[in-house]
């Protein structure tokens, strides 16, 4: 074939199906512009989500052995069973002998009411390590409705929660519910003055609380005013960085010779990786004769300027 021949079944060709190249060429065009105008948009920031149950939320570095963990497992999937099933003595069999005693007053209706307040119908259940210290796992456990069985596929999505504890003490891995952290008693936080005695008796510890419990002892044959409002700042905590108040302002006014047992509940997470050096009664204020609901501001503050004694008592609780 020579080169004449050639152009003219090119150019034959071309003249043949000059209307698909035409079409494939403005396809290719449309396709091209296109991916190029797509490369030139922002890229849109998608938020990426990881479940990992058994890496700590506080702390990523730090893991759950995969021993541990799996034990944890098998009794929380026992534990959210037996709630479920109605089998709350079963459940309450699995807590820790502390948890049972200071967390419920060693009272299963307490502990039942607990259950029926986490999980009134029965729930399904997802678990989140929160933080670990030493040999103890904080996990935080949501409880919730089977939406496929319920048919709630257009409900809110509503949950429970509470923190469940693990502490390894040898061989057993002991059980903690309800935000239960520990219990502390001291042998010698006491501080005692020429009026008064102060005893801090114990420290009920959840995961977001510390609950003092004091003793006082009025030595005098007066009036003491421990805390009621007439003063800023009347009982703290002492922290690293902070001082911190109770959450709830208790009424502690101590007749003559009395004996009272009162408790501080404090706001104070367990894992803040800080701890209370001390509890302080910032205004403790002798009265020869004691206000009430009935008196005057004059009366009241004539009656705290002429107090036989104003002193401060800070105990430490390290």
């Amino acid at each position: 074939m020579d080169l004449t021949d050639l152009r003219l079944k090119i150019r034959h060709f071309f003249r043949k199906y000059k209307m698909i190249i035409l079409v494939a060429v403005l396809i290719w065009l449309i396709i091209f512009a296109i991916n190029q105008l797509l490369k030139l948009r922002p890229k849109q920031e998608t938020t990426t989500t990881t479940y990992t149950p058994t890496v700590s939320v506080m702390d990523n570095t730090s893991k759950v052995p995969a021993k541990v963990a799996s034990e944890i497992d098998k009794k929380i999937e026992e534990y959210v069973g037996y709630c479920n099933n109605g089998d709350f003595d079963k459940a309450y069999n699995m807590l820790s002998a502390d948890c049972k005693k200071y967390a419920y007053d060693s009272n299963f209706e307490i502990f039942q009411k607990h259950v029926l307040k986490m999980m009134p119908t029965p729930k399904k259940y997802s678990i989140q390590d929160y933080s670990n210290e030493k040999n103890r796992y904080i996990y935080s456990v949501r409880y919730f409705e089977d939406f496929v069985s319920t048919g709630l596929t257009n409900s809110s999505y509503t949950y429970t929660e509470e923190k469940i504890v693990f502490t390894k003490d040898g061989n057993d891995l002991l059980m903690a519910v309800g935000d239960f952290m520990d219990y502390k008693t001291f042998d010698d936080a006491t501080q005692e003055t020429d009026y008064i005695r102060v005893e801090v008796l114990s420290d009920l510890v959840s995961y977001d609380t510390e609950k003092y419990t004091v003793k006082f002892i009025n030595k005098t044959d007066n009036y003491i005013a421990i805390c009621d409002s007439q003063v800023n700042n009347e009982v703290t905590i002492s922290l690293k960085k902070e001082i911190r108040k109770p959450e709830k302002i208790e009424y502690v006014v101590l007749y003559p010779k009395q004996q009272k047992e009162v408790t501080f509940e404090f706001p104070k997470f367990y894992d803040d990786n800080d701890k209370v050096s001390s509890i302080n009664f910032n205004s403790v204020r002798v009265l020869k004769k004691y206000y009430d609901l009935s008196s005057t501001e004059e009366e009241i503050e004539q009656a705290i300027a002429n107090a036989l004694a104003s002193e401060s008592i800070q105990i430490y609780v390290q």
